[in-house]
């Protein structure tokens, strides 16, 4: 799968400073909503399945820390797929694989049941040619989506103001 580049860093290196509107980013199917800190950019992408069919992958991304960063969430349905292999014994293997995906070196991984499904974060570093990024991919796995979060900022900013209250917004539609 193409992952949007992450030389949408440079595109806002000065002068960018995020809205005051919270914007729910909740694409039919999804079982989950997150709250972007401004208007995202969204985007769909087709995602292959293990035995080759193609399926809608619906994705919001966004600016943040005046240029230094990115947050952005994907969701996709399941389709019938056992999401009951985002248990974890086997979410380290998939996560190896999305750090791996990514190019992303020195991975570390977190693993937690919460009461919005299984939970795995790989967090990991990427050098770039405008620097050093620090990557943290966050999956929530539900009963019939997944809805993944990724965090992307230069190390020496990473945790931009906006990247807390973005994963904390994480819940299941109603």
């Amino acid at each position: 799968m193409q992952y949007p580049s992450v030389a949408i860093l440079a595109m806002c290196l000065v002068g960018c400073s995020p809205s005051p509107l919270a914007v729910e980013f909740s694409p039919e199917g999804c079982e989950y909503a997150v709250s972007f800190p401004g208007v995202p950019t969204e985007y769909t992408q087709q995602k292959a399945m293990a035995d080759g069919s193609l399926v809608p992958l619906y994705g919001a991304q966004l600016v943040v820390g005046g240029g230094a960063g990115q947050i952005r969430a994907e969701c996709a349905e399941s389709y019938g797929a056992d999401l009951s292999q985002f248990n974890e014994e086997n979410f380290v293997i998939i996560m190896t694989e999305i750090a791996k995906d990514l190019g992303l070196s020195r991975p570390g991984f977190q693993i937690e049941d919460t009461p919005l499904g299984t939970k795995g974060t790989v967090t990991g570093v990427k050098e770039s040619e405008r620097g050093r990024l620090t990557v943290r991919v966050i999956n929530f796995a539900g009963e019939s989506s997944i809805m993944t979060l990724y965090l992307m900022a230069f190390s020496t900013s990473f945790e931009t103001p906006e990247m807390l209250p973005f994963v904390k917004s994480v819940r299941r539609r109603q």
